[in-house]
């Protein structure tokens, strides 16, 4: 099945409206409730589709070697979230959260279930991170104050 075909399939499943979405169509802007808006991006030339949104933007230059740690930390093998990774966009002084997914094995209900996992991620993420308990304990606070990453436990 087509990229195009497949995120109709799931877009229209959101019940979300359709109509932009054609043959043509290599990315779409999905707008949920409490997330920022999720892009679902075909990259053909790695024959990749990429879920991300914009997790927060830079925070002052003090914070963010021990935020980026940190984030680095919670993502390493995808254990605390669901397979999606953190990354630095200098230019935009921006940190996103995104999930790439092989084109290969991509069906309807595989995506909507990599879409729900990273919604879950997500909320999560941004909730620590909208708190304030993110940058608390990456700034050094004590294991305690840390945020509980998903599945229990604490990392710090």
């Amino acid at each position: 099945m087509h990229f195009t075909e497949i995120l109709k399939k799931v877009v229209k499943e959101l019940g979300m409206p359709t109509a932009g979405i054609n043959d043509e169509t290599t990315a779409a802007e999905l707008v949920f409730e409490g997330t920022p808006p999720v892009a679902v991006e075909l990259v053909a030339e790695t024959e990749c589709v990429v879920i991300g949104a914009l997790f927060c933007n830079y925070p002052d230059r003090e914070r963010l070697g021990n935020l980026l740690e940190f984030l680095m930390n919670a993502h390493a093998y995808g254990q605390y979230t669901h397979g999606a990774f953190f990354s630095a966009n200098s230019e935009r002084c921006q940190i996103v959260f995104h999930r790439v997914l092989q084109i290969g094995d991509l069906t309807e209900d595989r995506l909507s279930l990599e879409l729900a996992r990273f919604l879950e991620a997500l909320k999560y993420w941004k909730e620590m991170m909208d708190s304030g308990q993110l940058l608390a304990a990456s700034s050094g606070a004590s294991p305690s104050r840390a945020p509980i990453f998903p599945g229990g436990g604490i990392r710090a």
